[in-house]
């Protein structure tokens, strides 16, 4: 990546992804890994748009929204069981 890269700053979002997602996998909080996920699906979006990459994209993008979701429900789901 740091050798081949001719893309600039978005050239390096794939090592990027790949410290944070490597860095914070451990995630025993699902509302936590769930944001991850969001963070690192929106970096791969990103990068796939760059490069022209729209499968991917549509991917990354589906991905993110189903993260989402699932987060908002995790979240509704913990406050119900406090009330």
């Amino acid at each position: 990546t740091l050798y081949f890269n001719d893309l600039g700053i978005i050239g390096f979002l794939p090592l990027i992804n790949t410290i944070i997602y490597t860095l914070f996998i451990n995630q025993k909080d699902p509302l936590k890994f769930k944001l991850l996920l969001l963070i690192t699906f929106i970096l791969w979006f990103i990068y796939d748009i760059n490069i022209k990459s729209y499968t991917s994209a549509f991917f990354d993008l589906t991905s993110a929204i189903t993260a989402i979701f699932s987060a908002f429900q995790i979240h509704k789901n913990s406050n119900n069981k406090v009330a």
